[in-house]
């Protein structure tokens, strides 16, 4: 299992898995480890998916290196990556919209896929999307079949013994002059992020001590290298008789990339997006024994096999949505590949 490799990476360091044991890929499994005398001491590194489906890695440890030990600096190819027209995201744009105009939802994150050949390796596309766009979150998965580079800038869940903590996710604009102030006073981009609150504090309070959800920031703006973008924190304490896997089902999707309600909306995404979704909008992180975890949002993630490359983009759409602006966002976001 030597061509494994699994690190999380806070901007110039990374923490790799050290002595890889298993590769588990159910829930069952996963469960199965948990449960078991070792997983007090091993830890489980890998993702979740949108559909819920798992893939970890279980290690002895993890070991914290230096960022430039992991990436390959030289330079690669890529070929235009493709995705969907202006022409069809308004059509699927407008089907949203006629669920939103009925109390359907509330709002909903549609997304699509973007295709490309590449010859990078994954090591050069890490050091492309750190290099472009250094964040806190970003997660790397080197295996034989497939690779995944994260460059998440969204806490998806942490837990720390009691203390549970999301920091969702809703509001973007390229940097530039004013474009900071046009996000802080944006009345759509607020009211789209306090819906996502409101789905985040539902999902904590189905298993939190009674009371214990609290907003302890409502809106922040936080900037990256080429965009701002828009957050909240949320915490709420866990009762000792609610696991860490049983959290994560219940969490899973993160409220941000889903919509409000989420049940409803995921329903509604699901007949408009021709591919499944994967790792992308899922969750990477660890589980270290019973009381520590962090995944992120795996958004602005890449997938990379056999020289494909897949890059998926998406956005919030609300009743006040244009869908020109909605659309620009999406390849906004992309701008970190280029």
């Amino acid at each position: 299992m030597s061509s494994y490799q699994f690190a999380l990476i806070d901007r110039t360091t990374a923490r790799i898995g050290v002595g890889l044991q298993n590769i588990v890929r159910s829930w069952s499994e996963l469960e199965r480890w948990f449960h078991s005398k070792p997983a007090s001491r091993q830890i489980a590194i890998g993702y979740i998916s949108y559909e819920q489906q798992i893939y970890f890695g279980i290690f002895e440890s993890m070991q914290k290196i230096p960022l430039s030990k992991l990436i390959a600096t030289s330079p690669f190819t890529c070929s235009k990556l493709r995705g969907l027209n202006f022409t069809t995201y308004r059509k699927n744009f407008n089907r949203i919209q006629r669920h939103l105009a009925i109390g359907d939802i509330y709002q909903a994150n549609y997304c699509y896929r973007l295709t490309g050949q590449t010859n990078a390796t994954p090591n050069q596309l890490l050091y492309h999307f750190v290099q472009r766009q250094p964040t806190p979150y970003t997660a790397f998965i080197n295996t034989p079949d497939v690779q995944i580079i994260s460059n998440s800038p969204e806490l998806g869940l942490s837990i720390h013994d009691d203390l549970v903590e999301s920091r969702p996710m809703k509001g973007t604009r390229p940097r530039g002059t004013n474009t900071y102030q046009t996000l802080l006073h944006s009345a759509k981009d607020k009211a789209e992020l306090d819906m996502i609150v409101d789905v985040v504090r539902n999902d904590l309070a189905q298993f939190a001590v009674p009371g214990s959800v609290v907003v302890k920031k409502r809106r922040q703006i936080v900037g990256y290298n080429t965009v701002w973008q828009a957050q909240a924190v949320i915490q709420a304490r866990r009762p000792k008789s609610v696991s860490t896997l049983a959290v994560l089902k219940t969490i899973l999707p993160f409220a941000s990339v889903t919509g409000a309600p989420k049940l409803r909306a995921v329903q509604i995404l699901k007949q408009l997006e021709p591919y499944k979704r994967g790792v992308y909008c899922g969750g990477i992180g660890y589980i270290a024994g019973k009381n520590r975890a962090e995944f992120n949002v795996a958004i602005r993630t890449a997938t990379l096999s056999h020289g494909q490359l897949h890059y998926s983009v998406g956005g919030g759409i609300t009743v006040d949505s244009d869908p020109k602006q909605e659309y620009q966002e999406t390849l906004d976001k992309a701008a970190v590949l280029y």
